[in-house]
This record gives structure tokens, sequence and C-alpha cells, in this order.
């Protein structure tokens, strides 16, 4: 941003200096963790790269989730998605490997902020945000997922790829201007879904289309319901459909009208208005076929009022609203906590196989003196032939003392106790179990009901549904 005055030097807050490594994930330098979600830890490093280094984000698994046939196929489903997509408005995956016997997943850095962030730094300062800016930044969106719905693998076999958890958590905002969709994690693979997912809902509660709430086929359309959730709210400054609880929310979706983004601002243009109303039609037949559709709504009504926003319009609003340096740095938790669950997945592996060397050790030495006492008393036959044969027992060599391990077992306890299941952030969770009897913890796989969640208002219950609450602006 060019400074206000002419010749005069303004004062800047000095840069921030880079955080050193704590430990080697790999070739990976682990700075910090960025958040905790109920399947994986998001970590922030650094990657070598030549003289020079680059920021990767590694996406771990939980060590308590490897043995999890659910969660893991979820981790493997989100790896094997993203390494598939390659669009400028999708955050880019570099790898999808294991470590240790972890599974991670590198991708980029988006060095900026969530639309979710940007929209509580303007309602906490009493500012809405542009309509064009707000309209050019979810094309964008759009633009991303028309991509995923369309894509095709190798063998050009469409993917059939859904989203299915767009909201404003999801959609961040570079410094530099450029908008990425993150976080595949629930998306859906049509050619390689199981049926009977369709009775499992997924998304944050206050961004589902009404066919997820009644847990029904979906096609593209959800996303675009759930985008133009987002866009009602970047442009009101107020939540659409959340209520007091995720059940009152759920309800909303399904049942009340949806309110006009002219009703709440009515200093908003009509006809925007009109493109708003058409991707949060009940119906899906109703909204806009495809992301595509969407997006092209969205740029001619921005041709249409002469507005042109760049990425470095939207570089310049972030400029205005990040002003300072230090405004721009990731938070990352550094402590020993921080880091530990990483740390002591590591150590279990390498704990594991120095347990089991003991016995190793032992019984290849049992092996190797029975052979040479086998070896000897062949050869003394042969020399005295006239003597009797007599083979002598082999035994394993006698010792005073029982192996070493109770150093490991206690190590193994620690590294157990230092390495709890975290808590699930509230913006994180992603599930919603249908008419099931009794509370699911987040370390319990997924379980499967048939029976569809949302009812007419005569048949709804209220047992067993296991949603996150996320917070409002």
């Amino acid at each position: 941003m060019e400074d206000p005055t002419i010749g005069v030097e303004l004062e800047r807050s000095p840069p921030l200096e880079p955080p050193t490594p704590l430990l080697k994930f790999g070739r990976y330098d682990v700075l910090g963790r960025l958040a905790v979600g109920g399947m994986a830890e998001i970590f922030l490093t650094e990657e070598p790269v030549g003289d020079r280094v680059r920021r990767v984000i590694i996406k771990v698994l939980h060590r308590q989730l490897r043995a999890d046939d659910a969660f893991e196929k979820l981790f493997l489903r989100e790896g094997s998605i993203a390494m598939q997509l390659a669009h400028p408005n999708i955050c880019a995956v570099y790898e999808f490997a294991k470590q240790s016997g972890h599974y991670y997943i590198a991708m980029e850095h988006v060095d900026g902020v969530s639309l979710w962030q940007l929209l509580g730094r303007l309602t906490n300062k009493r500012e809405r945000m542009p309509p064009a800016m707000a309209a050019a930044i979810c094309a964008r969106v759009a633009a991303a997922l028309d991509y995923a719905h369309a894509a095709k693998d190798a063998r050009r076999e469409p993917l059939g790829v859904i989203h299915r958890d767009v909201s404003p958590h999801n959609i961040m905002i570079r410094f530099d201007g450029v908008v990425k969709l993150l976080d595949f994690g629930v998306a859906k693979m049509k050619a390689r879904e199981e049926a009977i997912e369709r009775s499992t809902v997924k998304g944050k509660s206050a961004y589902l289309s009404p066919e997820q709430c009644r847990a029904q086929e979906i096609d593209g359309r959800t996303d675009v319901f759930s985008l133009g959730v987002c866009l009602a709210e970047a442009l009101t400054g107020r939540r659409l459909f959340r209520r007091d609880s995720p059940f009152d929310t759920i309800k909303a979706i399904v049942e009340e009208d949806v309110p006009s983004v002219r009703e709440r601002v009515p200093s908003l243009p009509a006809d925007l208005d009109a493109v708003v109303a058409k991707a949060l039609a009940k119906s899906r037949d109703e909204r806009y076929a495809t992301a595509g559709d969407f997006q092209v709504a969205l740029e001619r009504w921005l041709q249409k009022h002469d507005h042109v926003i760049t990425d470095g319009a939207i570089r310049r609003f972030l400029e205005g609203h990040y002003p300072e340096e230090s405004d721009r740095h990731p938070v990352l938790e550094r402590g020993p906590e921080a880091i530990e669950r990483l740390r002591s997945a590591v150590q279990a592996e390498a704990v594991a196989e120095k347990k089991r060397s003991p016995y190793l050790w032992a019984g290849a030495a049992a092996l190797v003196v029975g052979v040479a006492i086998g070896a000897w008393a062949w050869s003394a036959g042969d020399r005295v032939a006239a003597a009797p044969i007599q083979t002598p027992m082999a035994t394993p060599p006698q010792t005073d003392t029982e192996p070493e391990i109770s150093d490991d077992t206690e190590l193994i306890a620690a590294t157990m106790e230092a390495a709890p299941l975290p808590e699930v952030e509230p913006d994180i969770e992603f599930e919603i179990e249908s008419e099931l009897e009794s509370e699911v913890e987040p370390s319990d796989p997924p379980e499967v009901d048939s029976t569809p969640m949302m009812r007419r208002r005569t048949g709804m219950r209220r047992t067993g549904m296991r949603i996150r609450r996320d917070p409002g602006f």
C-alpha cells in the first residue's frame, strides 16, 4: 500500500524473526502447530529447496487413529482426491506419503486469512465487505468448484468430486490476492463411494444444503447452495441460517424461507440479490445447474456494473485491514505440548523396534550355538568312527538376568500418556450422524444409519445428532 505522504518515512513495525525449527519430520523442519482437528493435526514446516526454503503445510493423521480403518479411509481418500486436482484456486498438494508409520499430506502454505477471519475482522470494525469484492471472491471459488466437479483422472474417467464442506472457514485469501479453496477431507468421489454413505450427512451445519440435511443424493448443486450461503453472509455480515442449536439450524435450512439479502441490507443491488436467491433455491432444479453457471452470473454482474476486481485489488483490500507485518504472521503453537504428538509418534516406532531387539538377538545367538555344536558333533563322528556316536543336545545359553525391558515399557507408557487425542476445534467438525440412539465420541469410527435425518415436522427427533457448533462472527 502506498504511503499517504510524500517524502516522509512512516514508522512501521519491524519484521518478525522467522521461528526456528523445533524438530524434523522426514525432510521437513517443523516450525509449530497451526491447528488440531478431529482426524489430523496441521503443522507449518519448511522444506529446503536449494539454498532456500519454502513453507509447507503438513497434515498428519492422529497416531491413535492409525488402527481405525474408518478414519484411515477418510484420510487416504482426502489424499487421493487432492493429488488429482490442480487448479489456480485450489490449494496445491505436493505429496501424500507415510513417515515412520504416519500418514501425512504435504500441501501449499496459503499465506493469508480465511474468509471467516476476514468477515470477523470487518464485523469487529462495524464494516461490511463491498459487494463487488464479495462477488469476485465467490466467483473464484465457483471456478474452483466447477473444475473439481468436472475433473477426470489420468484415464479420462470422471472423478465426480463434490466438496460437501464449502464454508468461509475453507475459503482462504492470500495476502497477494489469490483465492484458494481448501479441505477436500469430506469430499465425495461418486465413482468410488458406497451407496450407504448417503445416510451420513457431512459438512458444517450452517452451510448444509437442504438435500444434505435430508441425507438425500447430492450433486454439484449442493456446493452451489453452500457457496451461496457464504456469499450472502459476506454481503450482509450476518449469519444466514445459524440458530441457537444445531437442530434448529438444520430445521431452518429445511423448512424456513431463505432470507433475502436486501431485507437485511436494503442498499444492496436488486440484481445481485437475484443472483444470490437463485443459488439458494431450496429445490436443486431451481438453482444454477453448475458452479460454472454461478461463476458466470457473478462475473456478468461485475461486468454490468463496471467492477474490475483483480488479484491486486483484493491484495490492496487485505492490506487495508491487515496493515501491520505482525498481523500477517501465522499464530503457531510452539510449546512442548504442541509438537509432542508428532514427536511421540516417531519415538513410538523406534521404541517398538528397540523392545523387539533383545529377543531377536537371543534367538539368533541360540541358533548359531546350535549349528556350531551340531557341526562339531558331525566332525567328531568322522574322526572317531569306532566310538559310539553321541549327539549332544543343543541348548541355548543360560543367563542370570532377564532382558531389560522395564525402561522401554515406561517409555511406551509415557509416550502414550503424552499423546492424548486432542479436542476437536469447533470449526473443524464435519460429520452429523443420522438418528443415533447414543452419542459417539470423536475417536470412534463413523456409524451409518439408513434412516434420513430430517423428516417433516411431525417426525423430527433430537436423539443422537452429533453436530459441532461453529461460532458466530
